[in-house]
């Protein structure tokens, strides 16, 4: 299992429901960071499992993600230098703050084997509130 996850059953909860919905999400996100610093998903493809773990690593390490998960095959199709590829890679997601993505993407570019890495943010609207309070302490601690 994952960092902080576990199969206990959640209690039965009686009173009345919890408030759901739009507002309650957008306060939580204005929570969980300051201005600009929402959590983003940064995608990138590597020329094997072996290359997403190693870059993984090295960016939980430097407390540049939180985690990092690595889908060991995925299958690219691209043109590149005008000849139609097709490439069995890796995938790295990397999950971190916003005001981390520059410097993950930094560290991609000067640490990925190839001349031209996919490097793909995406921004993260909504989540489970305590996995997105783990990654923000994760990343955003002092002097980090």
């Amino acid at each position: 299992m994952g960092v902080g996850r576990d199969r206990r059953a959640c209690p039965r909860r009686h009173g009345p429901p919890r408030r759901h919905g739009l507002a309650r999400q957008a306060a939580k996100n204005r929570r969980i960071g300051r201005v600009g610093d929402r959590a983003v998903l940064i995608l990138v493809t590597t020329g094997a499992r072996d290359d997403a773990e190693r870059l993984g690593e090295a960016l939980v390490v430097e407390h540049l993600a939180a985690c990092c998960s690595v889908v060991p095959t995925v299958h690219s199709i691209y043109y590149w230098e005008g000849q139609l590829q097709r490439e069995h890679e890796a995938l790295l997601m990397v999950k971190t703050l916003e005001s981390r993505a520059q410097a993950v993407q930094e560290f991609v570019q000067s640490h990925h084997d190839y001349a031209l890495p996919e490097v793909l943010q995406i921004t993260i609207d909504g989540g489970s509130p305590k996995y997105m309070s783990w990654l923000e302490e994760q990343v955003a601690k002092p002097g980090r």
